[in-house]
């Protein structure tokens, strides 16, 4: 009895969000120092300076948490959970749905590490087998993995090709001869409702959703399915392979093909009909990323922002691109959720560093959030790209003022407005006009040419 409360605790405390990789509403890669101080509480000890943390374990029932920052942001890398008994594997995989791990690697003392995608949680072994139970676990930011995919090693193939989702499960059209699928059981017009772990009751959900879960599970080994049939539930145990080489490049150029359809079709203003076409490349190929932050853009055109969002994460975790970072960025400032657009933003700025317009909404949300110090550097990088940006200039001038440097407040608020009116925003002139007037009645010290260098 003990053991089961155990357990329910650790799904309570351990699991509230699974996919992101967190614990307690704290996201690695997402949240700060300060939020995990207004979760946990003041850090106990200072481990590495600037660096890791303890904060106390004993109100969370556990031996240890730690956590890992990065040092220029104070952003949260790692937190690391040690629990005062240790437990297997097994255990930590079905209490988290983990499949096989995406990477496998050694600490310095020689003990195994396995990192899972996506769940982005690490299990800690004190053996280089993996035989021992696990000492313990962490959550991770899956930056860490940019550039990387999953599925690079082997390619999970079913054999089955669906027609919709009822609001239960995925109905099944029709099954390829002599596949995983028909080997194991499964028929036209069967309704898959679960893959081990992974279940699929809510509405809306599309095809590509169960096609970019075939990556994560075990090529060789049997994988539980659920289904309905006739009306009632039956378990099979299908047995998935490799998916033949041959066929991965020729439905590969299929999907190219399919997919400039569906860039066609945005450009001609149809995101409806992109929308199935870009799932259908999905189809034919779920592991290219630029196919789901085509989906992602499709869903927020139709104000699907929700859906849009998860095909945004499904493409950056896959592999580290501007544009779902910029558009995941662009969805979190419409939700008012500017922390998760500094990060989405931050990442697309870093791998498009030329992009003006990138830079312009990474400011704004700074300034949205009161950070004026970096909102005052992000908008000094733009005006060193354009000496001429209405924007920059602007925000350059408030964010002095925010700060209390009236003399380039003074100085940036008038160089905007001596810009011509068509190039300025109504609303932004009178308010440079209004500080102007009150920082003329101040005694405003004479500023130098050197003092605006950025």
């Amino acid at each position: 009895m003990k053991k089961n409360i155990f357990i329910v605790g650790f799904l309570i405390i351990f699991c509230p969000n699974i996919y992101a990789g967190g614990y307690l509403g704290l996201d690695p890669g997402i949240s700060t120092k300060k939020d995990a101080e207004e979760v946990l509480g003041k850090p106990i000890e200072e481990v590495i300076k600037g660096k890791r943390y303890d904060y106390n374990a004993k109100k969370h029932d556990l031996e240890r948490l730690s956590i890992i920052f990065y040092q220029d942001t104070e952003v949260i890398q790692t937190i690391e959970l040690y629990p005062k008994e240790m437990h297997k594997a097994s255990q930590y995989k079905e209490w988290f749905g983990l499949y096989e791990p995406f990477e496998r690697a050694f600490n310095e003392n020689g003990q195994l590490i396995e990192f899972y995608l996506p769940q982005c949680v690490s299990l800690h072994y004190t053996d280089r087998q993996g035989m021992s139970p696990v000492s313990y676990i962490s959550h991770f930011d899956p930056a860490i993995f940019e550039g990387r995919r999953v599925g690079d090693d082997t390619r999970s193939y079913l054999g089955v090709h669906l027609i919709f989702h009822t609001g239960q499960g995925y109905k099944v059209f029709m099954v390829d001869q002599n596949s995983p699928a028909q080997k194991g059981g499964l028929r036209n017009d069967d309704i898959i409702l679960e893959i081990e772990d992974y279940s699929f009751y809510e509405k809306e959900l599309d095809p590509s959703g169960l096609m970019s879960i075939l990556p994560l599970l075990p090529v060789g080994e049997k994988v539980n399915f659920v289904i309905e049939r006739e009306g009632k539930k039956k378990k099979l145990g299908i047995t998935l392979s490799e998916l033949d080489q041959k066929q991965i490049e020729e439905n590969a150029v299929e999907a190219v093909r399919v997919f400039q359809k569906g860039q066609v079709l945005m450009n001609y203003g149809d995101p409806y009909g992109a929308l199935e076409v870009f799932k259908k490349a999905i189809w034919l190929n779920p592991y290219e990323p630029l196919y789901y932050a085509a989906l992602g853009d499709a869903y927020y055109r139709i104000g699907l922002v929700d859906f849009a969002i998860d095909e945004l994460k499904k493409s950056v975790r896959m592999r580290a691109q501007h544009f779902p970072y910029y558009l995941l960025g662009v969805i979190y400032i419409e939700k008012n959720d500017f922390k998760q657009a500094i990060y989405a933003l931050t990442k697309a700025v870093a791998l498009n560093p030329k992009d003006i317009e990138m830079r312009e909404k990474l400011g704004y949300c700074y300034f949205q959030e009161e950070l004026f110090e970096e909102a005052l550097q992000a908008y000094q990088k733009i005006y060193n790209l354009d000496s001429n940006s209405s924007n920059a200039i602007y925000f350059i001038a408030s964010c002095y003022d925010k700060l209390h440097d009236i003399k380039r407040a003074h100085y940036f608020y008038k160089k905007y407005l001596s810009l011509d009116v068509k190039n300025t925003n109504e609303g932004m002139r009178k308010a440079a006009e209004d500080r102007v007037n009150f920082l003329s009645g101040v005694s405003v010290p004479t500023i130098n040419t050197e003092d605006i260098k950025f």
